[in-house]
């Protein structure tokens, strides 16, 4: 008798642990999406971090508070950029990732933190990859070492996606 006892406890481990990898392997299989966001804020962290800078993944969902046993919304201002730091000269700098050739999707608050950040003479950007980066840093840099800060402050916001008008809605 606890022979059968053993057995049927293995019989009913083994068909969970069966079902267990197949509702992993279903799960890896139905997924159709990758984060491209995600991607491309990894490959900025390498950029950054290659250059000296000092940046922190800022992420802007609601979180649960144990306490409150509820979500708490707006722990950071609406719009603020997803990462956030300073270079090694000490200059803040904040930069909105987009999934690659999709900066156009900035919303309307992030462009509004964005352009509060570079008119206090921050270095702010939108940015869908890592050569878009650069060529906006080093360009931006350039200007603020020789003193340029109004053009500085120009060619960032010249940088920053158009804003979209909205569509009407017609009956």
């Amino acid at each position: 008798m606890i022979d059968d006892y053993k057995l049927r406890i293995k019989k009913a481990v083994e068909k969970f642990n069966e079902n267990l990898l197949k509702e992993s392997q279903s799960l890896t299989e139905t997924k159709k999406y990758d984060c491209p966001e995600r991607k491309t804020q990894h490959e900025i962290l390498k950029f950054a971090r290659s250059l000296g800078w000092s940046l922190d993944v800022v992420d802007a969902k609601n979180v649960w508070d144990y306490k409150t046993e509820s979500y708490s919304r707006h722990v950071v201002a609406s719009g603020f950029s997803d990462l956030c730091g300073c270079n090694d000269f000490g200059h803040a700098i904040y930069i909105e990732v987009k999934a690659p050739k999709k900066r156009s999707t900035l919303r309307d608050h992030q462009r509004e933190f964005l352009l509060t950040k570079i008119n206090k003479n921050c270095f702010a950007v939108c940015s869908d990859g890592v050569e878009h980066l650069n060529k906006v840093y080093l360009t931006w840099l350039e200007l603020f070492k020789n003193s340029e800060f109004e053009k500085a402050r120009s060619f960032l916001i010249a940088d920053l996606p158009c804003k979209k008008d909205k569509p009407f809605l017609f009956d």
